[in-house]
Order: structure tokens, then sequence, then C-alpha cells
């Protein structure tokens, strides 16, 4: 069974948030915002902190996420339904225990890992990776996660 992709993205400016979540309803989600080094540009001034508080709703985290252009450095975020208890995820482990559907990890700029217990919005985000020419998209099986840290540092 697949439960992630691993993907790399150019290391520049871009709403690459956008073109990876697009046709996903970020909208019933509530996102849990752990690490949150991305910059972006605001009235000719470089910002740092895409989002402006550590949980977000879903209509918050498109509006962020919809902004023309930024540059991942290092985030961390999960998506919970809205409502439920958010618990702290550190492994593979956590997030299958947890109601957490979508750990999103970008870790040096490029490197990108997505898990997402709905292989139908797995299948989504993948087509989006490809479309959007993202280098070496490659699914993962619960098998190749167990074991992993899901924390992006």
């Amino acid at each position: 069974m697949l439960i992630g992709i691993q993907t790399e993205i150019k290391n520049d400016y871009g709403n690459y948030l956008k073109k990876i979540f697009a046709s996903v309803d970020v909208l019933q989600y509530e996102w849990d915002i752990i690490t949150d080094d991305i910059l972006y540009k605001e009235n000719e001034n470089t910002e740092q902190g895409l989002f402006k508080s550590s949980v977000l709703d879903g209509q918050c985290f498109n509006k962020a996420i919809s902004k023309p252009s930024y540059y991942l450095i290092f985030a961390d975020f999960k998506a919970y339904p809205s409502g439920v208890n958010r618990t702290k995820i550190q492994t593979f482990e956590d997030f299958m225990q947890s109601e957490c559907e979508i750990v999103f990890m970008c870790c040096d700029s490029s490197f990108i890992e997505i898990y997402c217990k709905d292989e139908k919005i797995l299948r989504t985000i993948y087509g989006n990776c490809k479309n959007f020419d993202c280098e070496s998209v490659n699914y993962i099986s619960i098998e190749q996660a167990k074991g992993r840290t899901l924390v992006a540092f």
C-alpha cells in the first residue's frame, strides 16, 4: 500500500505548495504548522514565515499558499480533519496512530516528503508533482516508511 511521496523542487522562489496541493480540498483541514521557515516578498521586503499562526483553518492555509511566490527553506505541517484532536507526530508510527491525514515536510529548500492516508489524494498530489516538473517523484510504501522520522530538520 502506498502512503507517501518523495520529490525535489527547484531551489528557487515559486508557489510550490499551491501547485502540490492543486485539486486537493485543503479547506476541509486544520493545519498544524510545526516549522515555517519560508520566505516571501511583501511590499518590496523579504518576510519570513508564510503562515501567521501555528494552527490555521483551511481558508487561511489556502490564502497563504496562494501567494504568487515564496521560498521554502524548511517546512513541516500536518493536516487534520476539522474538530479532531491534534497530537505530536514525530515518527511514521505516530502518524499512523493519529487522526492526522496529511504530513508535509521540506528540508534544505528542495527535498519534499508528503504522507497521506487517503490514497486518492496521494495520487492527486503525485500527479500534481509530475505535472509541474518536480524532479524524481517517487511513491513511498508503508514498508519503506516504517521507522521514519516525520519532522523536518
